[in-house]
């Protein structure tokens, strides 16, 4: 078992003038037996491995993640659409 957690940095979106701040967070992943999980709260959702480094790529800790968990054909296979 294959665990990440991902530490997402705040952010702030303005829109109209108006802006929203969303805190930082922690996104955590799991594979298990060759698939992917999402972990949110007690609850667990089977994602594909793209989604797992879509979702990590704006982590502070990314460059982290992709060292230690895919490679570089995975990372690159994510942004094609095939």
């Amino acid at each position: 078992m294959t665990t990440i957690t991902a530490n997402m940095p705040e952010r702030k979106v303005s829109f109209g003038g108006k802006s929203k701040v969303y805190p930082a967070t922690v996104k955590k992943f799991e594979k298990v037996d060759g698939n992917w999980f999402a972990i949110v709260g007690n609850d667990k959702t089977c994602i594909f491995e793209s989604d797992v480094i879509q979702a990590c790529r704006g982590a502070k800790n990314w460059n982290e993640i992709k060292q230690t968990h895919f490679s570089m054909a995975d990372v690159n296979k994510s942004d094609s659409w095939a």
